[in-house]
């Protein structure tokens, strides 16, 4: 083993096992090394002039980097794969989704490709990977798959991944009319600038939709109840002017009796107030009818 080849494993060890033709003659391997290389079933040919270290396990986020490097020097990914790098809520590892700048779109197979205007405000990088921010994410992502928007918006607010503000400033600069996606997400970051909490977890997003499907109305999320000791509960889903609230259970299993015990306790103290409290997890929104039937049924007669 040269130089060369140390140094381009040196490189492709901050690549994600990676390395392009273009930097490995940089570091001095001809042509007709880098050939010999691949022959020889040390390089593995991923895109043209890219390759990978073949001692190197893939992965979804190496997938994605060659991707990037194939696509231009100012590619990054984007849409739903930026989506699921930043592990946003619903979203899963998808076909690599890469945007570029310019006139330019080049072709590569296995890849989706878009071209867009980006600011540097928009682009950042997770590790080597250079990525759309979340807030220009959330808009790329409404425009393709807008019935995960919601929960995807909802779940970088609460982990901090982004703000309103900085949404909307992002909406100033890049969302126009026409674009895909505008109207949705300045429609949700509106809804929460107007005060209406995000939901938590994929299982309310799931609930969420379908009490809308059904034509129930809108639960408010994370309603806050004060008990008379001074403590606050807050409910996942509520209809507060009746006194009817509905928690989603994504355990299997609970983890121990003491949290069994506390659910119960805090169950209890609710109804001590006038509360009805509806429970649902994974397996009983299977059987999403019947659950919409069951909360519009106990609304009714909470209202009477």
């Amino acid at each position: 083993m040269d130089a060369a080849d140390v140094d381009a494993y040196r490189l492709a060890e901050c690549q994600l096992a990676l390395i392009t033709s273009v930097q490995a003659k940089e570091l001095g391997m001809t042509p007709k090394q880098i050939k010999g290389r691949l022959a020889a079933g040390l390089f593995v040919r991923v895109h043209r002039g890219v390759y990978r270290v073949a001692a190197a396990p893939a992965s979804h986020q190496q997938e994605l980097l060659a991707a990037c490097l194939a696509a231009g020097a100012r590619a990054v990914a984007s849409h739903r794969s930026a989506a699921a790098l930043s592990g946003l809520r619903g979203v899963e590892w998808p076909t690599p989704e890469v945007t570029v700048t310019g006139n330019s779109k080049p072709v590569l197979r296995g890849v989706a490709v878009h071209r867009s205007v980006l600011g540097s405000a928009d682009v950042g990088r997770r590790g080597p990977i250079p990525v759309t921010r979340p807030a220009r994410t959330l808009l790329d992502l409404a425009g393709v798959e807008p019935a995960l928007a919601e929960g995807a918006l909802d779940d970088a607010l609460v982990r901090g991944l982004t703000t309103l503000g900085s949404i909307e400033r992002m909406l100033d600069r890049a969302g126009s009319h026409g674009r895909a996606g505008t109207a949705l997400l300045r429609r949700l970051v509106a809804e929460r600038s107007d005060g209406q909490s995000p939901t938590e977890s994929f299982l309310e997003d799931r609930l969420v939709g379908l009490l809308r499907r059904h034509g129930l109305p809108e639960p408010i999320r994370q309603h806050p109840v004060a008990l008379p000791d001074g403590h606050v509960v807050r409910i996942d889903l509520a209809y507060p002017e009746v006194r009817l609230g509905i928690e989603t259970d994504g355990r299997v299993w609970h983890s121990g009796r003491a949290d069994f015990s506390r659910d119960r306790q805090r169950a209890n103290r609710l109804a001590g107030l006038g509360w009805t409290l509806l429970r649902y997890g994974w397996a009983d929104l299977d059987g999403g009818p019947a659950v919409a039937r069951q909360v519009a049924t106990v609304l009714r007669r909470r209202a009477g």
